[in-house]
């Protein structure tokens, strides 16, 4: 066996028994969207005695609460965005909701403030070379593997592989807990009649030749769906979904006309699909902060360059400094609903 391959065998570990690395005091990051580690947080839930004063903290998870039934928890939660799972947990107190912009997180991990003792995760296995890949969800993971005094690992070979800022060496991770399940995909609900009618507006006003921030929501889910007819369009989000790739294979999301890295995808974690990593396409996920940095946005307008995001609050156009607020459209659609009757 090589070294790595040494490395690897050896750290190999149940559950059950990975969890032990947890100290009392220690604040425990959890994997985001797709790739929650949830065989990892089973177990940390079911250890006798809990070790006391752990703190779970987490951007977005995803299949923590089983379908029906509301998330139990023996620990204390900080979350950075509320999901379904984190829902219930918020209003009765047992998790902390922080309003923080994703691009502040990965300084802040950097420099202290957000302290990171233990990440809890899931990547693939090992490539020939001794690395593992984050796979679909980079997001704020990466910031916080740079810190972590202890990286526990679920072993996902269901999780794609993906490439840029995603590989992590073996000889960094303390345990290995293999898992063989189908990784978690989000399903947007339903969407009603003014929601589709706003999404259509929204898709109006994107031109030819534009660079998208997409944002989660059923939304900017729907007004992908109207944009079969633009061209050129690229790119550059925290979030890719379904309908990103829908347009990729379609031919209308190229890249030929973004002012940065033209002709790529750029994006940091994917939640209702991971065709984004399995298809043909060019996509590159980095650290969440390269997506949505003051910077990086300057950068990507330079030229003309044009950058919208279409998000659930609304999209706005950085080149024209113009904000279109969802309530604002919301209230047009009805307007002209109005006066067709």
């Amino acid at each position: 066996m090589t070294d790595t391959t040494s490395v690897y065998a050896g750290r190999i570990a149940t559950a059950a028994a990975a969890v032990e690395l947890v100290k009392p005091g220690e604040h425990v990051f959890l994997g985001t969207g797709c790739a929650t580690p949830l065989s990892l947080v089973a177990a940390l839930e079911a250890r006798r005695p809990s070790p006391p004063d752990v703190e779970l903290f987490h951007f977005l998870t995803s299949g923590l609460a089983e379908a029906g039934a509301p998330y139990e928890t023996r620990f204390r939660h900080r979350a950075f965005f509320v999901g379904s799972d984190m829902s219930p947990l918020v209003r009765s107190g047992a998790a902390e909701y922080v309003p923080i912009s994703l691009v502040q997180i990965p300084e802040l991990i950097a420099n202290g403030r957000i302290r990171a003792d233990v990440a809890m995760v899931q990547v693939t296995p090992p490539d020939k070379h001794g690395w593992v890949s984050l796979g679909v969800s980079v997001d704020v993971v990466m910031a916080i593997l740079r810190v972590a005094a202890t990286i526990i690992a679920e072993v996902n070979p269901r999780m794609p592989r993906t490439h840029g800022d995603t590989l992590i060496p073996v000889e960094r991770i303390a345990r290995f807990v293999p898992v063989e399940r189908e990784v978690t995909e989000y399903r947007h609900p339903p969407i009603d009649d003014i929601a589709e009618q706003v999404a259509r507006y929204v898709a109006e006003i994107i031109e030819d030749g534009a660079t998208l921030q997409i944002d989660l929501g059923r939304i900017p889910n729907e007004a992908l769906k109207h944009l079969k007819r633009r061209r050129n369009l690229g790119i550059h989000s925290n979030v890719i979904t379904e309908g990103v790739l829908d347009l990729i294979k379609t031919g209308v999301i190229t890249g030929a006309q973004k002012t940065l890295h033209p002709g790529r995808v750029v994006a940091s974690f994917s939640r209702d699909s991971v065709r984004s990593a399995r298809s043909r396409p060019l996509t590159i996920r980095w650290a969440v902060g390269v997506q949505c940095g003051r910077n990086d946005v300057a950068r990507a307008l330079r030229g003309e360059g044009r950058l919208w995001n279409v998000s659930g609050g609304g999209l706005w156009n950085t080149r024209v400094s113009m904000v279109f607020i969802i309530v604002t459209v919301y209230a047009l659609s009805k307007c002209r609903r109005r006066d067709r009757k």
